[in-house]
């Protein structure tokens, strides 16, 4: 994969969250009202974002990325020790489903935190299937590692379907960045909402339906509903198909100086390694 489109897929993700941190839980015509069309990074929200901020989705998302750098036989611990450390943070922004594994499993092992899970979501007699998962797997997903993004997502969301949703995140990835092609269409676009399986449908729709990346996560986080979330998950893959030049500069300046060296040194690693699966 080229470097312009890891990169583009990082701070894709990264722009996307911040960009739609401000409509996040609106409905269409909130959004409209107050903003006629969203397309600067400003902050705000609900939980009152400063203008740069990301929320848990990058926090994740780069807590798997920092753990995937330590290789295989430590990644899983490593994945349970950065969520646990950042979850002590007391953040601002948690999901759930996460802040119920991450409080109850807190120094216990990776197989711990699955089976926890597991029993979880069969005590409340349905299984999660948020976007918790979905929002950390882009790192080993760029690293075409199926199975390291499938394992980080059962930590907090051990069932098929989230698994399955990461397996065709992981490959839509790589399918655009190397057939330039989406791997799946739909006709109708689905409601923003926080289920997995519409985050990446909606993704996908609106990667077919605009052709740039700017009016590609413009549109979704327009939307409003679980629109961080989408606009990270759209904005990763919009990356992959039109690379890192073609990020608005305006957004990228926008986000924190931490967040872009972070990126920046998950980038490089990325492209040294990708394809390696593992050191």
């Amino acid at each position: 994969m080229k470097k312009n489109q890891i990169k583009g897929a990082l701070y894709g993700f990264a722009v996307g969250d911040a960009l739609g941190c401000t409509t996040e839980f609106m409905t269409e015509s909130q959004v409209r009202k107050a903003y006629g069309t969203h397309r600067n990074i400003i902050g705000g929200g609900y939980l009152h974002w400063n203008k740069g901020d990301v929320t848990d989705d990058t926090d994740l998302m780069l807590c798997v990325g920092r753990a995937y750098m330590k290789g295989k036989e430590k990644f899983l611990d490593e994945c349970v020790k950065e969520f646990s450390d950042w979850f002590s943070t007391n953040p601002r922004d948690v999901g759930g489903c996460c802040a119920d594994v991450m409080n109850s499993c807190n120094g216990k092992t990776p197989l711990e935190w699955k089976e926890y899970s597991v029993f979880k979501q069969r005590m409340q007699h349905r299984s999660d299937h948020g976007n918790g998962s979905l929002m950390r797997a882009l790192v080993p997903a760029l690293c075409r590692n199926y199975d390291a993004a499938i394992d980080q997502g059962k930590l907090t969301h051990n069932n098929e379907l989230c698994s399955r949703e990461i397996m065709t995140y992981t490959a839509g990835i790589n399918i655009i960045a190397y057939e330039s092609i989406l791997p799946v269409a739909w006709d109708k676009e689905p409601d923003p909402t926080g289920h997995v399986s519409d985050t990446l449908k909606c993704a996908i729709y609106a990667l077919d339906k605009y052709n740039s990346f700017e009016d590609t996560l413009v549109h979704v986080v327009n939307r409003g509903g679980d629109a961080d979330t989408i606009g990270a998950i759209t904005g990763s893959l919009a990356g992959v198909k039109y690379g890192y030049n073609s990020i608005p500069e305006r957004w990228i300046n926008a986000l924190h100086r931490e967040t872009k060296e972070e990126l920046d040194e998950l980038a490089e690693y990325i492209y040294n390694h990708e394809g390696n699966i593992y050191e």
